[in-house]
């Protein structure tokens, strides 16, 4: 589960990192761009063609009070 990879977890935790599990793709937002470690967790990753990563970019809270 990706959610629960240690290894993704830490790098957000340390990171500020986002994730949004969509219908049929992943958002990854990295607000402070791409932590080291990252690209090399990717390309072993059973996810890679699935997520689609957000570099320096907050994610947009639909679901928060207009803008």
């Amino acid at each position: 589960d990706l959610q629960k990879d240690s290894q993704l977890k830490k790098m957000m935790e340390n990171n500020l990192g986002a994730l949004f599990i969509n219908q049929s793709w992943i958002d990854l937002y990295w607000t402070n761009g791409v932590p080291k470690g990252f690209e090399e967790w990717l390309s072993n990753s059973q996810y890679q063609k699935l997520i689609y990563v957000r570099e320096n970019q907050k994610p947009l809270l639909l679901d928060s009070p207009g803008l």
